[in-house]
């Protein structure tokens, strides 16, 4: 997967960024399944057998087989990740892993101070300070920080879904326009997180 969306961030940043070919991932798994296809059904491969085909062949008629498998231009996952990465190798000139480290360490800041306010909120000063404590000390958040996966952000996209939500709620008890205004940026950040991982859906 890191591999994957690395690849697809180029892609993106440098060649086709509004996704008018197809990017999906070509990993072992995906080639022994092409190959058996090709074994069963040999006129995709112009009547040969498998073992005929050079490497380059091979390669491309397997991409082929599988794009047709996955219907082409669609996005392989949700889009939002591949192309924060295409932006921050734009920005900072060079496809280096560490520029993304670096934003999803801020990432990390985010979401511990969005897991303060939220236990604030539902819990007081004092539940706050330790779940802020507990989170800066937590192995699975600090990892996933430096490594090419989505992970982080999806955390941290979670709890500002339910910070949001909780401020949207305030509003919308206190006063009937702000409650309005509140719904709407809601709604907003469901939108983006959607297009982070479509699982984010179920806050709707």
């Amino acid at each position: 997967d890191m591999r994957f969306f690395n690849e697809w961030a180029v892609k993106i940043a440098k060649v086709d960024a509004v996704g008018s070919e197809p990017v999906h991932p070509l990993h072992m798994w995906h080639r022994l399944i092409a190959g058996s296809e090709f074994v069963a059904h040999p006129d995709l491969i112009g009547g040969k057998a498998p073992s005929e085909l050079s490497p380059e062949e091979a390669a491309s008629s397997t991409k082929k087989l599988w794009d047709e498998w996955y219907l082409g231009t669609r996005f392989h996952q949700d889009p939002l990740y591949a192309y924060m990465i295409a932006a921050i190798y734009t920005i900072c000139g060079s496809p280096d892993a560490r520029f993304v480290y670096a934003v999803q360490m801020l990432g990390g800041i985010v979401t511990i101070l969005l897991l303060f306010l939220v236990s604030r909120r539902m819990f007081g000063d004092l539940v706050a300070v330790l779940t802020a404590i507990l989170a800066m000390w937590w192995g699975p958040l600090i990892h996933y920080e430096v490594t090419l996966l989505r992970t982080s952000l999806i955390t941290m996209m979670g709890v500002l879904l339910l910070f949001c939500g909780q401020v949207a709620k305030n509003r919308r008890d206190s006063s009937g326009s702000l409650g309005l205004l509140g719904s709407f940026g809601f709604g907003c950040v469901i939108g983006v997180a959607t297009t982070l991982k479509s699982t984010f859906l179920v806050f709707a």
